[in-house]
């Protein structure tokens, strides 16, 4: 309760201080690329995966970078980890299990199907694939595989699944529950107090 009224207010004090867009502009982002604030030009930065710069930059006018999620203390967790785009998976009572392997490898590490591909839909993993594919990318392609290179370091674990429930908990619970804040409908305490009751309604495990 305390975490979530303390997150609550944080985004209320920053709005206040004209931090965020206005609430009839925020509720306006579904969270897809073409509704999204900052590609159209209503915010100065916005958070996204990395793959979706090109998606953004077609459609925003100004030039946009990519660069790593703020630290809250010096050698803290960073905040990243590796997520895939795109899973493949191979059925585990499959006859073909080698050459759908293969079919796999082909995908993931060589060089002519990453040129094929490009970024798009993700950053290769494999750094020959990376590197050989590199002097083919337009420059916010660029800008994207250089910004996969220096996470390098930086990434934590793979986080555990999300739970049952969570795509619903953010479009019913979360995203009314903080359009209702924004056009000060409610208070910050009370908007924490409704998320854990709805959100434990909706969210399963």
């Amino acid at each position: 309760m305390d975490d979530a009224t303390a997150w609550f207010t944080y985004w209320e004090d920053l709005r206040k201080k004209g931090g965020t867009v206005a609430a009839d502009v925020q509720t306006l982002d579904q969270n897809t690329i073409d509704t999204n604030c900052l590609a159209l030009g209503k915010s100065a930065m916005g958070m996204a995966y990395s793959n979706q710069l090109v998606g953004y930059q077609l459609i925003s006018k100004n030039k946009l970078a990519i660069t790593l999620l703020p630290r809250e203390k010096k050698g803290g967790p960073s905040g990243h980890y590796y997520r895939p785009a795109l899973i493949w998976s191979i059925g585990g009572t499959t006859k073909n299990g080698e050459a759908a392997a293969k079919f796999i490898d082909f995908f993931v590490n060589d060089v002519e199907a990453g040129k094929i591909l490009g970024v798009e839909r993700g950053v290769p993993m494999s750094p020959t694939v990376r590197e050989a594919i590199l002097p083919h990318l337009n420059p916010t392609e660029q800008d994207t595989v250089k910004y996969v290179n220096l996470l390098k370091d930086q990434v934590g674990e793979y986080p555990a699944p999300a739970p049952l429930g969570s795509t619903q908990f953010d479009q019913r619970v979360f995203r009314p529950i903080a359009d209702e804040l924004a056009f000060e409908r409610t208070t910050p305490a009370e908007a924490a107090a409704r998320l854990l009751e709805e959100g434990k309604a909706t969210i399963k495990g």
